[in-house]
């Protein structure tokens, strides 16, 4: 019986490290000022970024999304 809970033990173990991997969270720090329907990154470098807002116009950032300049 003890072969079981360690292989369902070893199990659970992995599958939680899994579900971590690659995780990546969101911070809301602009632009401000209306709401986003476009999104765009270049692909050439992906510190530039931008995004269009109902509203308040075209946004850019040069920094990765950390400040913005309409």
């Amino acid at each position: 019986m003890k072969p079981h809970w360690l292989i369902i033990i070893f199990v659970f173990w992995i599958g939680s490290g899994l579900a971590d991997a690659g995780a990546q969270t969101w911070d809301h720090t602009g632009p401000f000022g209306g709401h986003i329907t476009a999104l765009a990154v270049n692909p050439v470098d992906t510190n530039i970024v931008y995004a269009g807002t109902y509203g308040a116009g075209i946004f850019k950032s040069m920094d990765g999304g950390k400040n913005w300049t309409s």
